[in-house]
This record gives C-alpha cells, sequence and structure tokens, in this order.
C-alpha cells in the first residue's frame, strides 16, 4: 500500500502570488506526490494486488476564491489519480482517492500564503471540521474495498457540489459569493 497524504495549503489571492511560490506550492503538493508514486510503481505491479491511496479534497471540484493554488493543486491530483487508475488497473493496482471537506488539522495555520510564508491562524471551518481519526478510519475502509473516490463530507454538499459541476455559471455565481468570506479570513491582522 502506497500512501500518499502529504501536503500544504494556501491562503491568498492569486494576484498576490509570487512565481517562486506558486512553483513551491505545485512541487510540494502535486509533483512531489506523483514522483513518489512513479517511484513506488515497480513495487506496486510486482505485488500483483498493490493499493495507492491518495489524499486530496473536495475543493478539487468546485471554486474556492482566495485559495486557488490549494483548488488548482488538488483539481491536479484529483485528475492525475483518475488517469492513472485506468492505466495501472491491468496490474491489479486499485487508486483510491480521498476526498475530505474540512479535517481539524493544523493546515491552515501552516498554509503558505502568496509571499511564500506561513499563514499562521486557523481558519474557523477547519477548526469545525471532522476529526483526523475519523476520516483515517474511513479512508482505510475505503481503500480496503477499494473504491474508486470517497468523499467525506455532509451530504448537503456532495449535492452542492454535483450541482456546481452541472452549472458553471452556478459555480461563478457561488465563488463571487465566496469571496468577501474567504478574503475575510485571509486578511492580515
Amino acid at each position: 500500500v502506497l500512501v500518499n497524504n502529504a501536503g500544504i495549503s494556501f491562503r491568498d489571492i492569486f494576484e498576490n502570488t509570487s512565481a517562486d511560490a506558486i512553483s513551491r506550492f505545485m512541487n510540494i503538493n502535486f509533483i512531489s506526490n506523483t514522483i513518489v508514486t512513479k517511484m513506488f510503481l515497480p513495487l506496486l505491479k510486482k505485488s500483483k494486488e498493490g493499493r495507492i491511496l491518495v489524499t486530496s479534497s473536495i475543493t478539487g471540484y468546485f471554486s474556492n476564491p482566495a485559495r486557488t493554488l490549494y483548488v488548482a493543486s488538488k483539481a491536479a491530483i484529483n485528475s492525475f489519480y483518475n488517469s492513472l487508475r485506468a492505466e495501472i488497473r491491468k496490474y491489479g493496482i486499485s487508486v483510491t482517492i480521498i476526498c475530505p471537506y474540512y479535517v481539524c488539522t493544523a493546515l491552515s495555520s501552516r498554509a503558505l500564503t502568496g509571499d511564500g510564508k506561513q499563514f499562521g491562524k486557523t481558519d474557523k471551518q477547519i477548526m469545525k471540521g471532522y476529526q483526523p481519526s475519523y476520516v483515517v478510519r474511513k479512508s482505510l475502509r475505503s481503500s480496503f474495498l477499494k473504491e474508486n473516490e470517497l468523499w467525506i463530507c455532509p451530504i448537503c454538499r456532495v449535492f452542492l457540489i454535483k450541482f456546481l459541476m452541472l452549472f458553471p455559471d452556478a459555480m461563478a455565481y457561488y465563488a463571487n459569493c465566496r469571496l468577501a468570506e474567504q478574503l475575510e479570513t485571509i486578511k492580515k491582522d
């Protein structure tokens, strides 16, 4: 079993983000993830029943202003592993993408800002998030069952995201509505 769970978050608007911060962020959240998978692929193939369990986020499926790079990295992870699954299925390797909603961790306080520094605050949503132990239990069960993807979020969020995916104009409206809230979250003290 290969578990890819490394990553950082992002809190800033894209306009304020340096090219160095973009590169650093995508290297941590996407590039390093795919390189580790590439390195372990021969061992997984040899086992004839390997498993890849990758942590992503449901934000990879919808717009979230002031977290633009985070959303982009998770969309890349989701697309990459959905494509890879088709390529490596013939070797008996399963790929499970875990897409939680908010998880109560230090992720937001350690998030990068546009200038590459740490954000240093914990978001209110994160504080109310799922406990990591709950996410781990659900994730391991999902991998054991060889499920393709697991969304760990309230059912109302599932319906909202699926709706927004079907209607891009509604997605844009939703993102515009969230912008003020997100800007308040990232406001410098």
